[in-house]
């Protein structure tokens, strides 16, 4: 699940690393081939928690076929 969708959650309280650190960690080609291609610039460390899978819809669920 991508935090973009909507479903995540901003988890609040971990520690995370600091941004320089993690964007070293990066490989320069990788950096270089970011920029060129989305002109990408780090800005913050976040996580997110990701939601359980929803059950399946009920049966009687509207848009749902039944029988």
């Amino acid at each position: 699940m991508h935090p973009a969708d909507g479903n995540a959650a901003l988890v609040v309280g971990d520690k995370l690393p600091p941004l320089d650190e993690l964007v070293a960690r990066v490989p320069a080609g990788v950096l270089g081939l970011l920029d060129d291609l989305f002109r990408a610039k780090f800005t913050g460390v976040r996580k997110f928690a990701v939601p359980p899978p929803e059950a399946a819809p009920r049966q009687d669920a509207p848009g749902v076929p039944t029988g």
